[in-house]
């Protein structure tokens, strides 16, 4: 058997569907986290320079070391069957997950290293950016909360009253609870947790944690999913008691 070892920063961010995806197909895996006040020196030895990195080291000893987090879930999910059974349950998915790399990112600087000084940092919020997007799905939900999650306290209560506006989350949570609500099972497609899930699991912690209550009172169905999926999935839920309480 192959051996994993995720190196991220000790937070959930990126690398938090790799995580999943590795804990829903009962793959062992060392989870490495990194310190954001560690990462300078770190940074250089980093293919890229950049965080999340998949080292895998197969049976006869080969090393390979994985860049791009979507694109290290995806190869994981692909191993491991949580990409659906059929070629519609593959287009669910995508669907849901959307790209990694889409236009509205480039207002969105990608280091956690900024949360070193957070305090200090001032971040400015293009709403227009993600909505204006052709395609509406689980990243651009997340580069909404992502913002917020990221910028200085003060600013929050302003930003999540932008956030409330019916053509910014509202819009995006009605889009992706379609996809819920075509799928009797209770999961994103087919009869089992797919990578879709698990993305969708990962957005909606992050938007609880910025905007307590809102999902429950406004989109029980997110509630319900999430509960679903923990309740069919007993290493995912162990995990999410016990992982480290963090920013995003």
């Amino acid at each position: 058997m192959s051996q994993y070892k995720l190196t991220y920063f000790n937070l959930r961010g990126r690398a938090e569907p790799i995580r999943m995806a590795l804990i829903v197909s009962g793959t062992p895996f060392e989870d490495c986290r990194i310190e954001v006040s560690d990462w300078p020196p770190k940074k250089s030895t980093i293919p890229g320079g950049k965080l999340p990195i998949l080292e895998v080291t197969s049976p006869c000893g080969k090393k390979t070391v994985m860049t791009e987090s979507m694109a290290i879930a995806r190869y994981l999910a692909k191993q491991h069957n949580l990409m659906g059974a059929t070629d519609e349950d593959y287009y669910k998915i995508e669907k849901t997950i959307g790209q990694d790399n889409k236009p509205s990112r480039k207002n969105i600087k990608e280091s956690e290293s900024q949360f070193a000084n957070s305090d200090t940092v001032r971040h400015t919020v293009h709403f227009d950016h993600v909505i204006n997007s052709t395609s509406v799905k689980c990243g651009d939900l997340h580069d909404l909360v992502y913002k917020i999650a990221r910028s200085p306290d003060a600013e929050k209560p302003k930003l999540i009253e932008e956030l409330k506006k019916p053509e910014n989350a509202p819009r995006l949570l009605n889009l992706i609870s379609e996809t819920l609500k075509s799928n009797p099972s209770g999961f994103v497609t087919g009869e089992k947790v797919s990578l879709g899930d698990i993305t969708l699991l990962c957005t909606l912690d992050q938007f609880e944690a910025v905007y307590p209550g809102f999902l429950k009172e406004n989109y029980p169905i997110f509630v319900t999913h999430r509960e679903h999926v923990v309740a069919l999935q007993p290493k995912l839920a162990e995990h999410l008691k016990t992982r480290p309480t963090t920013i995003v």
